[in-house]
């Protein structure tokens, strides 16, 4: 009987049974949330708007402890892992302060929550008087440190954390029962109509910011990017002697810092500049311009911005009607952080209302309405976007432009990144038992996974996003060899408080199933050095475990074989790094580092021209044992 009252809970993937219980769960319409007084400041607003409760969380933590700062970034956050690693910056922060208000805070943000919404009222009543838990296998306070998995989930005695969560959202469900008549919280359109009828003004400004997928407007950011590269002409202002007539550009940003060092002289960062692959690496090389001088960039700022813009939206018919649709309204970038392209307030801000109360210049809003007239007044000039397939024009340099470049100026590297067909790549390289003699002789199967690390790189920026690792407890060898620690470094003590293999499995596959919901990826591979991780070792860890190889498992990319196409050698990842010219970073044999390396390899051989496709994948067929 006791086990049939416990509702165990973890995960917030879609699909999942109670999946609305996780503070990480998307909400598609976001709601409002009510500052509780006893986080608020005098700078505080009453409410914000969330489509997550981990948000409210956050944003609540950095009000109690008056850091204003953090609390922007974490109303502006659009990930729950984003808001979340926001909120462990938080200045001022005071333990007991926290754990004072603790479950306070739990219970304010799940009653509001579930309070927003009919559809998570009925299904938070439907559960009757179940004992609520949430089985994060890593979580001690929020949860109760086991996995649904673990048997011990059953017998609250034996639960390993405080089950925070799990007492908010009983606490919540029994003030829900109490008050079936209660008004829900307002939806935020209607807070928004009401707000639009105080004044015709209001209704004629149209805030944007970021440039994530799927948000509105996101094409405006100037680090949105296009599947297909666009032409941008240098302006002639810009131009030196040696600075070629165009560049192909997947986001504006690249236009924008390939200006800056081309005004400034600086031709070498110019060509990193032109052969940089993602936003924040072309800002980073924007800032190291050489000979820079502020009030030059400043008369020409502007211009560059208006240049910028207006070239992107005449790039593309779906861009320019995008622009041409917003009419009149007054545009601006709600930047909290940016005072000269933005306005310095957010978007949840109510100054950013009235423009007289404006933080900043807004160089972008003003660019984008600049393009707007222009567009306007030539409705028949847009050039005509590339058909799919077709290979975009590539810049090229003219033999006579300049002096012999640099080393890193003559690395191969397309201008347009070849199509992928995923959408992320899951770099995993396994750590397991092992001796200097032979492995300690081991029967194959005795040996096992002692480090599960993953790096997970976009296929389309080409960067790593993020990563993972847990260490596992070996059963077979519990005692780590001296040379095993010193090979991968993972100390006794690492493993020893580690999770059984099937739940660190367990937590990984819960890990990349965030990443994929929370990221937008639909499809993915696993990308390993050699085929022994997943060929050999993990089905030889299925055995020991007696469970089948999981389906995911079972296919995955070569880098070596990769890398082997693509020179004609065959090398291990050492080999590899050097043959790309990059060096090294961290400790060879740790999993984690190992991965990293790896996942730098895979991004040059993509940056080089490498294509990956279905059939270039190693495929193992069977499940359970050999």
């Amino acid at each position: 009987m006791a086990e049939q009252k416990i509702l165990p809970f973890y995960g917030h993937g879609k699909g999942r049974d109670y999946c609305e219980f996780s503070n990480f769960y998307w909400h598609d319409v976001p709601y409002t949330f009510v500052m509780p007084e006893y986080a608020l400041q005098s700078w505080t607003p009453k409410e914000i708007q969330c489509q997550f409760s981990e948000k409210a969380i956050m944003a609540l933590k950095a009000s109690l402890f008056d850091d204003q700062e953090t609390f922007g970034l974490i109303v502006e956050s659009m990930y729950p892992d984003e808001a979340k690693a926001l909120g462990r910056q938080v200045q001022n922060f005071q333990e007991d302060l926290w754990s004072k208000h603790l479950e306070e805070t739990a219970f304010e943000v799940v009653y509001q929550k579930f309070n927003s919404s009919k559809r998570l009222r009925e299904l938070l009543l439907k559960t009757g008087n179940k004992l609520i838990v949430e089985a994060a296998p890593t979580d001690h306070i929020w949860g109760v440190g086991l996995a649904k998995s673990d048997p011990r989930i059953w017998d609250p005695t034996q639960w390993d954390g405080k089950n925070v969560l799990g007492r908010a959202l009983m606490q919540a469900r029994e003030k829900l029962r109490e008050a079936p008549a209660s008004q829900a919280v307002p939806k935020p359109e209607a807070k928004r109509a009401r707000k639009s009828q105080n004044g015709d003004a209001e209704q004629q400004i149209l805030p944007f910011y970021s440039h994530r997928p799927n948000l509105p407007f996101c094409e405006f950011s100037n680090f949105y990017w296009h599947d297909m590269p666009y032409t941008f002409v240098m302006p002639e202002y810009a131009r030196q002697r040696w600075t070629p007539k165009e560049i192909q550009c997947q986001f504006s940003e690249k236009a924008i810092m390939a200006i800056k060092a081309s005004l400034f002289d600086d031709q070498e960062t110019f060509r990193l500049i032109d052969k940089s692959t993602s936003p924040d690496d072309t800002k980073a090389l924007g800032r190291k311009v050489k000979n820079f001088n502020t009030d030059l960039w400043s008369k020409h700022l502007e211009q560059t911005a208006f240049e910028v813009v207006y070239q992107k939206f005449n790039s593309f018919k779906h861009l320019r009607e995008l622009l041409l649709k917003t009419e009149n309204k007054l545009l601006v970038e709600a930047a909290p952080n940016d005072r000269i392209w933005g306005v310095g307030l957010a978007k949840s801000d109510p100054k950013i209302w009235n423009p007289k109360q404006w933080n900043g210049t807004n160089v972008l809003g003003n660019a984008l309405m600049q393009a707007r007239e222009k567009l306007r007044d030539l409705p028949a000039q847009p050039q005509a976007e590339p058909e799919a397939g077709t290979e975009p024009k590539r810049a090229r340099w003219r033999r006579g432009d300049a002096a012999e470049p640099s080393q890193a100026a003559t690395e191969v590297a397309p201008t347009s990144l070849p199509a992928s067909a995923f959408d992320c790549y899951v770099v995993l390289d396994f750590e397991a038992t092992c001796d200097a003699c032979d492995k300690m002789q081991m029967n194959p199967q005795e040996k096992e996974i002692i480090e599960f690390p993953l790096v997970l790189v976009d296929a389309k920026s080409l960067k790593q996003v993020d990563e993972f690792r847990t260490y596992v407890r070996p059963t077979c060898h519990p005692v780590l060899t001296d040379f095993c620690k010193e090979l991968t470094g993972i100390q006794q003590e690492q493993v020893a408080d580690a999770p059984l293999w099937p739940d660190a499995r367990a937590m990984a596959e819960a890990w990349l199933e965030d990443r994929m919901q929370t990221l937008g990826y639909k499809r993915y591979v696993f990308a390993t050095c050699g085929d022994w991780d997943l060929k050999t070792m993990l089905p030889s860890q299925c055995v020991t475990s007696k469970e089948e190889v999981p389906m995911a498992f079972r296919r995955w990319l070569n880098v070596k074989k990769l890398y082997e196409q693509f020179s004609g050698k065959r090398k291990d990842m050492l080999g590899m790094l050097e043959g790309l010219a990059l060096k090294h970073e961290g400790h060879h044999h740790s999993g984690l580092d190992d991965c990293r390396n790896i996942a730098r390899i895979l991004i040059a051989l993509v940056q080089r021209g490498s294509v990956i496709k279905e059939d270039m994948l190693s495929v193992r067929q069977g499940g359970y044992g050999q």
